[in-house]
Parts: structure tokens; C-alpha cells; sequence
């Protein structure tokens, strides 16, 4: 086995004999210009503490920005042809956009974000605690709806059922959604039905609190939460006090029953460029300019651990947070801080947004459904995470 630097050098090599094969006029764009359409690239000048993009981010080179952009022209081709329903790529590093390709689509388009809904949810979740509209993540589910006094198989455990073991996925229901045919999920998305009161219906298959379990239904009941404590839809509330900040001016959000409730859980879209956005608030500990969007307390609360070693959901087993996912940078789960974690937001079909905190790195990546989750997870982590040279 060749060793990592070696093969490195061997990769970088062929790297450059096939650009020179494959359009090696040198009077034609360079690596870093194909790796970012349409855009003048500008110089590095500074770490991107104090940047935060106003109607379009700002664009350099990837080896400015201390990135091989070799590597990532080269593999980046090989990402898209293994995955051809791919349609965008963005990374950003210190503030600057060093990648943003979009396939067969364009920047401005909306794209569906399926389950990376859910860290948004997180995100609007903390809104509501630093607003103290919601005044402990501790508070039971059930006190927020007291108009649904008919609710399905009530006991104990769904009366101590709280917020924090909805952001956790600890709920403790009996809510699957894999295999997808004839799941509730599958059932609350055809049903046509009034879907606050379907999960809150949902038996209870264990003690809250204890076993983590994937449910979006209680995700979706976050949303609930959020209108009934603002007074307003919760796509409303995300319009007013995180969208509008961050400069997000289109989206849009499948909605349902009752009074068009956003499908928190899998229902937002976004522009590849905004969901980068909403990385790059984490990656700012919530600020925004001179704005503390969400507080800072709440970033590394919902992106600390509250359960390890979830296996069997991608190719490196995971850690979770409050509807964040973290991938130990050393790959050993449950181990060392927040600063060992690479956060991440997933989403079916190949929907991603990763935020590096120790590398002040961003990266977004879109695909149609169908087009499978594991090459950009393989590109982020085998590609962009190695070609960081400084």
C-alpha cells in the first residue's frame, strides 16, 4: 500500500496530467475558475471574523484560501460523475466562496432540503428560548396544544414527553419512517390530516428521555411549539427573526394542516448559497454582523452530544446533537469536545451542509432525489477535508 503522502503526490500528479489533457490551453479558465462559476475571484485578505456576505458572497481561489484546488477540480469531476443527479456545490473557507458549482441548475434556484430542514428547526428552536417565548427546553410537548384535549393513547410517559426529548430524538414514540411504505411518516404525509394532532396521537413505545430513535413527527410538533408561542406560523417566525437577518430573501416550505403548518422536518427550500448561509451562522456562534441572531449558548448546546455511536445512517458511524448531526474528526465516537466534531445537517437523496469549525469551512451540497448521499459525504470527507494545506 502506497503510504498517504506518497500517494498523495501520485494523485496530484495524475491530477495535473489530465487537466493538461483535458483542456490544457492555457489561455482557457483556470482550476480555480471552473471550481467557481461565474464569479470574480478576489484576493485573500483576511480570516472572515468580521465577513458576513451581503446580497452574494465573495469569491477567491481555493489555493489562495489554503486549499489544493487541483485536488478539488479533479475530484470534484469524479464526484459528479458518480453521482450525475448532483446540482450544486458550494464550500465557503474564511468567508470566501472557493467552490460553487451548480449542474444543470443555477444559484438562484430553490432546492428541496429535505431532512437539513430539521437543524433549521434547531436553529429556530433557540430563537424561541432566547426570546423566552419558550422558557425551558424542559417543558412538556403537551402543555403547548391544551386545544387537543382528545389525544390518542395518553399515559404517563406522553404527559412527561418534554422539548429537549423532541430536539434529542429521545421521544420515546412509536413514530418510524424506515422502511418509508406504510411508516407514520409515510402516513402523516399522505393523510390529508391535521398533522399536530397525528403525532401527538403516536403510542408510546418507551420512556421518553432514554433511547434515541430518528422522528420527524416530533420535529414537525416543534413547529406547533413555535406558532403557539410567537403567535405566528413558524415559516413566519423563520422569516422575521433568521431568514431576514442572514439576508435570505427566497425560500419556500411544503405545508399541511392545520393552518398550513410548515413540515418542519423535511418540508423547507432553500438556495445552495443560503443554506451555506445558515452554516456560516453556526460557524459564527450565532452572530451575524453586529446582530447575535441566536445566542451563542444555544450553538454549543444543540451541537454538543446528547447521544454517541449511531450506526447503520451513513458510512462512519455518528454522535448527535439537537437535531444536528456530529462526525468525530478522528473518528472515534463519543470522544473529546465540541471542537472535534465536524456538524452536519442531512438531508435524503443527498442533501448536505457540513460546518468545520477548526478549519472555518462551509459545505453545501444538493442533489435530486435519488441521487444518493454517500459520494458527497466521500467527497467532503476523502477530498475537501485533505486538501486543506494551511
Amino acid at each position: 500500500m502506497l503510504k498517504v503522502g506518497l500517494r498523495r503526490r501520485v494523485h496530484l500528479c495524475l491530477a495535473t496530467i489530465l487537466l493538461l489533457a483535458c483542456g490544457g490551453d492555457p489561455s482557457g479558465p483556470s482550476p480555480a475558475e471552473e471550481l467557481v462559476q461565474d464569479a470574480t475571484l478576489v484576493p485573500v485578505t483576511d480570516m472572515g471574523d468580521h465577513y458576513w456576505p451581503e446580497n452574494a458572497w465573495r469569491s477567491a481561489s481555493a489555493s489562495d484560501a489554503g486549499m489544493n484546488e487541483t485536488q478539488l477540480f479533479i475530484s470534484l469531476q469524479n464526484l459528479r460523475a458518480a453521482n450525475p443527479l448532483l446540482r450544486s456545490v458550494v464550500v465557503v473557507r474564511h468567508g470566501y466562496r472557493v467552490i460553487g458549482r451548480y449542474f444543470n441548475s443555477s444559484a438562484i434556484d430553490l432546492h428541496t432540503l429535505q431532512s437539513v430542514s430539521k437543524s433549521v428547526t434547531s436553529l429556530l428552536v433557540g430563537i424561541a428560548l432566547d426570546k423566552r417565548l419558550i422558557q425551558s427546553p424542559d417543558q412538556t410537548a403537551v402543555s403547548f396544544f391544551p386545544e387537543y384535549a382528545d389525544i390518542r393513547n395518553m399515559d404517563d410517559r406522553k404527559q412527561r414527553l418534554t422539548l429537549l426529548d423532541l430536539l434529542s430524538m429521545k421521544t420515546g414514540m412509536a413514530f418510524f419512517e424506515s422502511p418509508y411504505p406504510g411508516s407514520p411518516l409515510q402516513q402523516l404525509n399522505d393523510c390529508g390530516c391535521d398533522w399536530l394532532h397525528f403525532v401527538l396521537d403516536t403510542p408510546m413505545s418507551g420512556e421518553p428521555g432514554n433511547q434515541w430513535a430518528y422522528n420527524s413527527g416530533g420535529v414537525i410538533l416543534l413547529g406547533g411549539v413555535l406558532r403557539a408561542v410567537s403567535g405566528v406560523p413558524a415559516d413566519e417566525f423563520a422569516q422575521q427573526n433568521l431568514f431576514a437577518k442572514l439576508g435570505i430573501a427566497r425560500y419556500s416550505w411544503y405545508k399541511g394542516l392545520p393552518n398550513g403548518l410548515p413540515h418542519m422536518g423535511g418540508g423547507l427550500l432553500l438556495t445552495a448559497d443560503d443554506l451555506a448561509r445558515i452554516g456560516y451562522l453556526v460557524l459564527r456562534h450565532g452572530r451575524w454582523n453586529e446582530d447575535q441572531v441566536v445566542s451563542a449558548d444555544w450553538i454549543d448546546r444543540s451541537t454538543a452530544r446528547t447521544s454517541q455511536s449511531i450506526s447503520g445512517y451513513f458510512p462512519r458511524s455518528a454522535d448527535y446533537g439537537l437535531l444536528w448531526w456530529l462526525f468525530p474528526r478522528n473518528g472515534i465516537n463519543g470522544s473529546g469536545s465540541n471542537g472535534d466534531y465536524i456538524i452536519a445537517a442531512s438531508g435524503t437523496g443527498g442533501q448536505w451542509l457540513f460546518v468545520d469549525p477548526a478549519n472555518d469551512l462551509v459545505a453545501v451540497f444538493l442533489s435530486d432525489l435519488g441521487g444518493g448521499s454517500w459520494p458527497s459525504f466521500n467527497y467532503f470527507f476523502d477530498e475537501i477535508l485533505p486538501s486543506i494545506e494551511r
